[in-house]
């Protein structure tokens, strides 16, 4: 499979950002969410929210894990809804008996529709 071919819409334009501003828009991003949000693991969907979820994640000192939320992945045609490859790993919950707390998720995504891969990723558990 040939990666996906992107045009830059000319009227929008192009944001070239080096290391160092990318160091700091980074710092200000985790600032925020940790204050705001306070995420126990941060989500980084692939593959442009891969590094800056890493990087978000290593600022605030939380868990890490990636995910691919693609509709073409692994598949031969295109999937009519999106599936999600990976998982965050459920050791947290090794010994706990329903109800358990859930973690507070942090994603980091270039998807437009975050609140539908977020749905996707969950885990989906009756928490009481």
């Amino acid at each position: 499979m040939s990666p996906r071919k992107t045009t830059v819409e000319q009227n929008k334009g192009v944001f070239e950002v080096e290391w160092p501003m990318f160091g700091e828009l980074s710092r200000a991003l985790a600032l925020k969410v940790v204050r705001d949000y306070d995420p126990e693991i941060v989500i980084g969907v692939a593959t442009a929210g891969v590094v800056p979820g890493a990087v978000i994640a290593a600022i605030m000192d939380r868990e890490f894990h990636s995910i691919i939320v693609s509709r073409r992945y692994q598949s031969a045609s295109v999937r009519d809804t999106p599936a999600v490859f990976g998982a965050v790993p459920r050791r947290r919950f090794a010994a706990c008996s329903p109800p358990c707390p859930m973690e507070r998720l942090g994603f980091v995504s270039p998807l437009a529709s975050l609140g539908a891969t977020a749905a996707k990723a969950r885990p989906r558990r009756d928490l009481g």
